[in-house]
C-alpha cells in the first residue's frame, strides 16, 4: 500500500538556508536538523536566507524587529539601519518569482524568518523585548501563502504540528498537480482519493464538496481547489475523535469485518489516555495490506505523506555547525 508510488512529482518547500544549507547565519555557523535531513529525498527544497538577500554579510551585527509608533521596523542596532525596505522588497521579489510550492519551513525566532516566535523591542537599544510575532519575510509569506503549510523547525520537532504540516504539504502538491493536469481525470482521481482525509478534517464541509463536486468539475475548478484548501485549514485537534466520527459514518460503505478491526484497533491505539495516531495508521494500513482492494480513500486516510516520515520519532538537535550541505534547487532555476 503506497498511495504515493504513482507520482513522480514531490512537493516543492522553501526552506532557510541556514538548517543544513549554508553557514550564512548571523554567527556565520548552520543549524543541522535531522527531521529537514529525512524529509530531503522526499521534497524538492529552495534555501533562501533574506538576511543574505538584502547584502548583509556573513557573519554580520545582529538585527531586531523595532515597534515604533506601532510601526514594525527591522532595525540593526550596531549601525542604526533601519533594512524594512529592503527586506519587504526582497521578499516580494523572491516571493513573486516562486511559480509553484506547497510549504514553507523557516527558521524559528529569526527576525526575518521566524513565524510566530520573534522578540520584538521598544527600541533598538532596549534588552528586554515587550512581545511576540512573526519575522517580516514569514510576515510577507503567511499573507502570500495564507494556505500553504508553513512551520519553523523548531515545531517541527513536535509530533502533533509535524503530522499536521505533512499532511498539508503531500496534500497540496497532490492537488497541485492534479490542478495543472490537461483533463479532468486527474482532479477526478484526486477527489475519489481523498475523500475521507477531507471528511476526517471536517464532515460537514466534506460532504458538502461531495455533492458539489460534478458541478466544480464543469463549471469551476479553481473553486474546488479553494474549498479544498479552506478544509484543510481547518486542523483536527482531538485525532481519536475525529476517526472515531469517520469510522461511524462509514457503516454502510466499509466491510463489517474490517470496521470492526479498524475500530478495535483505534481503541488499542489508545494508552493511559494517550492516542498513538502513528500505532493507529500502522495498524490500519496492516489491516489493509492483505485485501484485494480497501475501500475507497482509505490509501490517503490511511497513509497521508510517506512511510519513512511517519516512522520518523527522533527528536532532532539544533546544535549549530559548520559543515556544508548541498542546495538542491537556487532560487531562479
Amino acid at each position: 500500500m503506497n498511495s504515493h508510488r504513482d507520482s513522480e512529482q514531490k512537493p516543492i518547500v522553501v526552506v532557510s538556508q541556514c538548517l543544513g544549507f549554508g553557514a550564512v547565519r548571523y554567527n556565520g555557523l548552520m543549524v543541522e536538523n535531522s527531521f529537514i535531513a529525512a524529509l530531503e529525498k522526499h521534497v524538492r527544497f529552495v534555501p533562501v536566507c533574506p538576511e543574505v538577500g538584502i547584502g548583509l554579510g556573513v557573519p554580520r551585527d545582529p538585527i531586531r524587529i523595532v515597534t515604533l509608533k506601532s510601526a514594525r521596523r527591522l532595525i540593526q542596532p550596531s549601525t542604526a539601519s533601519d533594512l524594512t525596505e529592503r527586506m519587504s522588497a526582497f521578499a516580494d521579489s523572491f516571493l513573486r518569482g516562486i511559480a509553484e510550492v506547497d510549504g514553507f519551513i523557516l527558521k524559528s525566532r529569526s527576525p526575518s524568518c521566524g513565524v510566530h516566535d520573534v522578540k520584538l523591542f521598544a527600541s533598538a537599544t532596549a534588552e528586554d523585548s515587550d512581545g511576540k510575532g512573526s519575522g517580516l519575510f514569514a510576515e510577507r509569506v503567511l499573507r502570500d501563502f495564507p494556505f500553504a503549510a508553513v512551520e519553523s523547525e523548531a515545531r517541527l520537532g513536535d509530533f502533533r504540528c509535524r503530522h499536521n504540516f505533512l499532511i498539508k504539504l503531500f496534500t497540496l502538491q497532490r492537488l497541485r498537480s492534479a490542478m495543472t493536469s490537461p483533463t479532468d481525470r486527474e482532479l477526478v482521481r484526486f477527489h475519489k482519493a481523498h475523500r475521507l482525509l477531507l471528511r476526517l478534517f471536517d464532515a460537514e464541509a466534506a460532504t458538502a464538496l461531495d455533492a458539489k463536486f460534478e458541478d466544480f468539475l464543469a463549471k469551476n475548478p479553481p473553486r474546488y481547489a479553494g474549498e479544498v484548501l479552506r478544509v484543510l485549514s481547518l486542523v483536527p485537534r482531538d485525532w481519536r475523535r475525529r476517526f472515531e466520527e469517520l469510522l461511524k459514518s462509514v457503516r454502510d460503505e466499509f466491510p463489517a469485518e474490517l470496521l470492526g478491526n479498524l475500530t478495535r484497533g483505534l481503541h488499542a491505539s489508545a494508552h493511559a489516555g494517550h492516542f498513538d495516531v502513528i500505532e493507529f495508521l500502522h495498524r490500519a494500513r496492516s489491516m489493509l495490506f492483505h485485501r484485494k482492494q480497501a475501500p475507497l480513500g482509505c490509501e490517503v486516510l490511511f497513509e497521508p505523506y510517506p512511510v519513512a516520515l511517519l516512522n520518523w520519532r527522533e527528536r532532532f538537535p539544533a546544535q549549530p555547525q559548520r559543515s556544508s550541505h548541498p542546495q538542491l534547487i537556487r532560487h531562479g532555476e
